[in-house]
């Protein structure tokens, strides 16, 4: 399967984990799958405090002692925490490997688990919250550029789907919302476009939706513009793919 193929498999399995938190931990699965690592990590904080950490992948001896004594000793961590808002990092940019090989948390812990490389993005930064996602490389692993840019591509999706589940939880719906609803929610689409990507995404072709909606062509030729553009979906097939997945989870 190609790896655009499989970050996009991770992406809806995100989206299903903003709606029931018990999914996340496939969403993490798929995320280290299309990465081709060995584990993915998703840590949340507010106010300074961690309010989600959680791992896929990684032995269960490494947990215990990390979060005792060695997260204080974790250059990548710390690496991490220089990113900005959406940048991701890997090699150098967290922390040299002439550093980090000379450092206890490598020599005394990271190398006996097999946890040789890392590659992390900084989902949210803001005065409330820092969120980071991070996967693992195991034995000569090493993560590139254009791993980078796999990652890049879900990091928006990680921050709406966090999103989506913050407001859930704050404002509860009474019954499931619509699939224009999810739409304008998750993706930000205005609520004439959401009507549109839902009618094209259950399968009408644009002058369909087009007279269904009683919109002109131009008018929903230039809204499926948008809709890609925000959707980050290439074309109606995959509109109709993103839309399923949803009609299934919300």
């Amino acid at each position: 399967m190609k790896r655009s193929e499989l970050v996009l498999g991770a992406i809806e399995a995100i989206y299903a984990a903003a709606v029931d938190p018990a999914a996340w931990d496939e969403a993490l699965r798929e995320l280290a799958r299309a990465l081709d690592a060995t584990s993915a990590g998703l840590h949340v904080e507010r106010g300074g405090v961690a309010v989600t950490q959680r791992w896929v992948g990684l032995d269960a001896g490494f947990v215990e002692p990390y979060r005792e004594r060695y997260w204080k000793l974790d250059p990548w961590a710390a690496g991490a925490r220089t990113l900005r808002h959406g940048d991701v990092g890997h090699g150098d940019r967290l922390v040299r490997r002439s550093v980090l090989e000379r450092g206890e948390f490598y020599v005394d812990f990271s190398r006996a688990f097999e946890v040789d490389d890392l590659l992390a993005a900084a989902v949210e930064r803001s005065r409330t919250t820092d969120a980071f996602v991070s996967v693992v490389g195991g034995p000569r692993r090493r993560f590139d550029d254009d791993d980078a840019r796999a990652l890049h591509q879900v990091v928006p999706h990680l921050r709406r789907a966090l999103d989506i589940g913050e407001r859930l939880r704050t404002f509860p719906f009474d019954e499931p919302p619509s699939l224009e609803t999810w739409l304008m929610m998750s993706h930000g689409l205005t609520r004439a476009e959401a009507r549109v990507a839902a009618c094209v995404g259950r399968g009408m072709v644009p002058k369909e939706a087009a007279q269904t909606i009683g919109s002109s062509w131009n008018t929903v030729r230039f809204q499926l513009r948008q809709i890609y553009a925000k959707a980050q979906v290439n074309g109606q097939a995959e509109l109709a793919r993103l839309i399923t997945r949803l009609e299934l989870t919300r």
